[in-house]
């Protein structure tokens, strides 16, 4: 009898045993021919999508943390989202618990109800659009206490909301990416004895949002008349510099910007009318400038008009015989016109 009921027992345990593994199996391969979740609640965020059987609630909640960012949806204040079909229109209800605001939006989506990614970034607008009143500053005439927005939201979820409001109102010259100008201008040296030199410059840098640090060469050349013939002036620089967009207006942008480095200049005498070459004088300098850039983007195009003062650091001095000497020493001032690619509109 004993042997008779242990029999018994192994066999109920092993049909078990197969029929747990036929449901695993069945269940790992109907997984892939399973419909669309119409429900998802997961680290407190909330989707309802009932009413709509063609959304995939699960993945609309996956692009929703896409679209606002891996740390925007408060742990502490999370968002609750409601879905509603009928027909081609959708309806959407979300309760931001941020801004303590009930958010609706109604579109009418056609044959194309089913795109979850479409509905995600519909409800990301929506919060983005609420989250803008942090970036306001409250009005002077009414009392903190009747500010009902945020308050029962912590301030880590009101930081987090704010900070990627920000993100993405900002403008596409927020973001990091490479620039390369190319200018062409003059420079006025000696300014006690205008000496104007041509000037070409190419530039190439990198803007993190409003800050922008670049590298730049130039080449300069011009002349200076005297009664006893021409000296010739040229200058090869290498500079670094930095700028900042202080302000801007649609496509129109201002900014300053401040530069330095080293270069080489070479001074030569020349008569045109005996045809004597005189010996160059050349050595290194130092120079340092502040510019004011204002600019208008056009798509990732930017043209910029420079503006600039500054300062050689030069001992290389021409002595003309019976005239003025010619040096490049002291201050200038400068203008250019560039344009760069890689900027994006502002």
């Amino acid at each position: 009898m004993a042997s008779r009921a242990s029999g018994c027992r192994r066999f109920r345990y092993a049909s078990a045993v197969r029929s747990a593994s036929a449901y695993a199996v069945a269940a790992v391969l109907a997984a892939p021919f399973a419909g669309p979740s119409t429900a998802f609640a997961r680290d407190g965020l909330a989707i309802d999508a009932s009413r709509c059987p063609a959304l995939d609630a699960g993945e609309i909640a996956r692009l929703l943390a896409i679209e606002l960012g891996p740390e925007a949806i408060p742990r502490t204040a999370p968002p609750r989202i409601e879905l509603a079909c009928a027909g081609s229109r959708l309806r959407i209800v979300a309760f931001d618990s941020v801004t303590e605001k009930q958010l609706e939006r109604e579109v009418d989506f056609g044959p194309h109800l089913q795109e979850n990614r479409v509905v995600a970034i519909l409800v990301s607008q929506l919060f983005l659009s609420s989250w803008s009143e942090l970036l306001l500053k409250p009005p002077r005439d009414v009392a903190p206490e009747l500010l009902g927005a945020g308050r029962a939201a912590s301030q880590e979820a009101r930081s987090v909301a704010e900070r990627r409001t920000r993100e993405a109102l900002a403008p596409s010259i927020a973001r990091d990416r490479a620039e390369v100008d190319l200018a062409a201008g003059a420079r006025v040296r000696t300014l006690a004895q205008p000496l104007v030199l041509g000037r070409l410059a190419a530039r190439g840098g990198m803007a993190v949002g409003a800050f922008e640090v670049f590298l730049e060469g130039a080449y300069e050349r011009g002349a200076a008349d005297r009664a006893t013939g021409v000296v010739e002036a040229s200058i090869v620089e290498a500079a670094a510099g930095v700028g900042w967009r202080v302000a801007r207006r649609g496509a129109f942008s201002f900014g300053i910007e401040a530069t330095g480095g080293p270069g080489w200049v070479d001074l030569t005498g020349a008569s045109p009318a005996t045809g004597v070459q005189s010996a160059s004088l050349s050595g290194a300098i130092g120079e340092a400038s502040l510019g004011l850039a204002p600019a208008l983007s056009v798509g990732p195009v930017r043209a910029t008009l420079l503006l600039q003062v500054g300062a050689n650091f030069s001992r290389a001095v021409a002595h003309v015989a019976g005239d003025r000497d010619v040096s490049l020493g002291g201050p200038w001032l400068g203008a250019s016109v560039s344009v760069g690619i890689g900027g994006g509109s502002p």
